[in-house]
Formats: C-alpha cells, sequence, structure tokens
C-alpha cells in the first residue's frame, strides 16, 4: 500500500473527483479525513470507503471559514493523528451572480464580467484559494514545529495554464499554483513538498454542463475524449505517496493534449 503512513485530507470530498480521490486514497492504505460543505456526500464517501476495509471520517465545514478547519484538524488528530497530506481540491466552476447562463459555456468570459457581482468573484476566491490556503496552513501550524514532512496537492485546472473558462475561476485556479509554488520554491528545507494537479475536461455525476459541451470539447482534445475522475485520482496518489518524494513544484497536467491546442 503506498499511502500506509499518511493522513490525507480531500477538501470537497463529497463531488465526482473528491470520491474518486478518496477511494484511491482509502485503498492504498490511508487514514482518509472527507472534508465537504455538505456533509451528506462527505459521510457516503467515508462509508463507501469504509465499507471497502479503509479508513475514513467525515467532516462538514466551509473550507474558507478558518477557525472550522482549525477545529477539523484538532478532532482529526485525536482520531488518526495528525495531518500530512492536504489535497486542496474543494471548489466550484459557478457561483450565483457570476454573469452566466447555468449549464452553458460563455462564448467570451470577458463579456460575463461585466454582470459578475463583486461578491461571485469573491465567494470563487474563497472556496478555491482561501480554502487551499487555510487547510494548508492549518497542516503546516502542527507539522512544521515538530519537524515532520508535509505534502500539498492542489488541485488547479487546465484553466490556469490556458485561460479557459470564466475569469474567476481561472483565477482562483491560477493562484492555486502560485500557492504551490511558493511552499515548493521555500518549503524544501523544512520537509515541504507541493505539486498540483491541472485536470482537462473531467465530466462528473451531477455537473450542470450540456453533454453536447463535453462532446464539443473532446473533438478539440488531441486524443479525442474526455478525462474520468480515476485519471485525476491516480495522478494524486502518485504525488502524495513516496514515490514521488524528488517531486516537489510540479504541475501534472492529465487533459488528454488539451494544453496544446
Amino acid at each position: 500500500m503506498r499511502l500506509r503512513e499518511k493522513v490525507a485530507l480531500i477538501t470537497g470530498g463529497g463531488g465526482g473527483l473528491g470520491s474518486a480521490m478518496g477511494r484511491h486514497f482509502g485503498r492504498e492504505g490511508a487514514s482518509v479525513v472527507v472534508q465537504d460543505l455538505r456533509l451528506d456526500a462527505a459521510e457516503e464517501v467515508a462509508e463507501a470507503i469504509r465499507a471497502a476495509g479503509g479508513r475514513a471520517i467525515a467532516w462538514g465545514c466551509d473550507v474558507a471559514d478558518s477557525s472550522a478547519i482549525e477545529e477539523m484538524f484538532d478532532a482529526v488528530a485525536e482520531q488518526f493523528g495528525d495531518i500530512n497530506v492536504v489535497v486542496a481540491n474543494a471548489g466550484v466552476r459557478r457561483v450565483d451572480g457570476d454573469g452566466a447562463t447555468p449549464g452553458q459555456v460563455a462564448a467570451n468570459p470577458i463579456l460575463e464580467m461585466l454582470d459578475m457581482t463583486d461578491e461571485a468573484w469573491q465567494r470563487m476566491i474563497d472556496v478555491h484559494l482561501t480554502g487551499a490556503f487555510t487547510c494548508t496552513r492549518a497542516m503546516l501550524r502542527r507539522r512544521l514545529p515538530q519537524e515532520l514532512s508535509s505534502v500539498l496537492v492542489g488541485i488547479s485546472s487546465i484553466s490556469a495554464l490556458g485561460g479557459y473558462g470564466p475569469a474567476h475561476y481561472a483565477a482562483a485556479k491560477g493562484g492555486i499554483l502560485g500557492l504551490v509554488r511558493c511552499l515548493a520554491l521555500n518549503g524544501g528545507p523544512l520537509g515541504i513538498r507541493a505539486n498540483a494537479i491541472c485536470p482537462g475536461v473531467i465530466p462528473v455525476p451531477g455537473a450542470e454542463t450540456d453533454p453536447a459541451v463535453h462532446e464539443a470539447l473532446s473533438l478539440q482534445t488531441p486524443m479525442r475524449k474526455v478525462g474520468e475522475p480515476d485519471d485525476i485520482a491516480h495522478a494524486a496518489v502518485y504525488l502524495a505517496s513516496d514515490e514521488s518524494k524528488f517531486v516537489t513544484g510540479h504541475v501534472l497536467s492529465p487533459n488528454g493534449g488539451l494544453e496544446m491546442v
């Protein structure tokens, strides 16, 4: 088992990508903390991990709420020990007030900005970037004084690499890359490794995007298909494991070649 000594927090763990990563982490021996704003969704994933013989607990909170995150880290430490892997996966692609038509991809994201509210912009930053920060800070507050190693796997997006998608989403995902690189550059001597995954088009259960949009995107992808949540889960397991012990500051982008288009 590649993650036997890991206590891994997966934020947004009740969603499509998060649940896939949770199952794979549990299968590889990690003690998994499934965090989600929707506690029922987190519980469902944690139960599936336990049913398969793994160790998991669910936690419901907002990743942008720093006091709730600190409370979660303290509670997990009592049951599993300190969290030593953070998979910053929590995110949304759309929020109320961002000028979008639900389920559709805008012809020009710049036009959406004209109607985007300040609150919509801030909420996108809070969920993606502030959430990654609060969880990483909580981990380092507990690990650094003990001179123990820590791993951050930031789930960014191909939007951060190529400017695809809504402006607030691309900016938030780009911020995750900045956080990862800062930690990687300055944290090596402190036992910190930080890497990012920038998925391409990955349809997930419950997503509202029109299937025709996925079909159009698959035709733009050199491999002529979209990805699956398991594609991202495999990458996350690798970056969290000791197999990647000499890898930091890296951006792994399972996108079927879309980055080149």
